[in-house]
């Protein structure tokens, strides 16, 4: 064990914020650390999906970010279908953003039991334009059911480009701004 509580360091480190209430609330212990349990705080997943027996949790956690990676046809996009298919018979919006195009609403209805009419889609290969569209949705949902929990899907970030990637030329070199692609994909 450390010679010194954590606590104390903790409070230390916050005092160094001075008046930044919202800095200094950054910093805790691990008490602050929560794992949902609950079915209401999440995409739930049925009992025998294989989702809950690789991660130990329900389904997909609501206000976490989950990325789902592997290989090239290892199942991520037919992971996010079934989880779009739970979340609507679960009574949540959707949001698809389709960077790839190829989203197919027949496997869709078919496969998985969901309703692509009731899919909020964005289709663009531009990561800012799907990222601006997302954000469109989300606040045009939460206008009219503030409680409303959402499902946004991106399939799939590395199918996505930047602005200035696209406007580039394949041979050239140089980008027009050093660091500007990590910037917009970071927004």
């Amino acid at each position: 064990m450390a010679k010194v509580d954590i606590s104390s360091i903790v409070k230390a480190a916050q005092s160094l914020y001075g008046k930044d209430a919202r800095g200094a609330a950054m910093l805790g212990t691990g008490n602050v650390l929560r794992r949902p349990t609950k079915p209401e705080e999440f995409v739930v997943a049925p009992e025998d999906h294989v989702w809950r027996e690789v991660t130990g949790l329900l389904g997909l956690p609501f206000d976490s970010i989950v990325q789902i990676a592997g290989a090239h046809d290892s199942g991520k996009s037919t992971l996010a279908g079934e989880f779009m298919a739970f979340a609507q018979s679960q009574g949540c919006y959707v949001i698809l953003a389709d960077s790839e195009k190829k989203f197919d609403k027949i496997r869709f209805e078919k496969h998985f039991k969901g309703d692509a009419s009731q899919l909020a889609i964005i289709q663009s290969t531009m990561i800012r334009k799907l990222a601006g569209g997302m954000l469109k949705y989300v606040k045009s949902i939460k206008e009219v059911d503030p409680q409303g929990k959402i499902l946004l899907v991106h399939d799939s970030v590395g199918g996505s480009v930047s602005r200035s990637r696209l406007e580039h030329d394949i041979d050239d070199d140089k980008s027009n701004q050093p660091g500007s692609e990590a910037v917009e994909n970071s927004d």
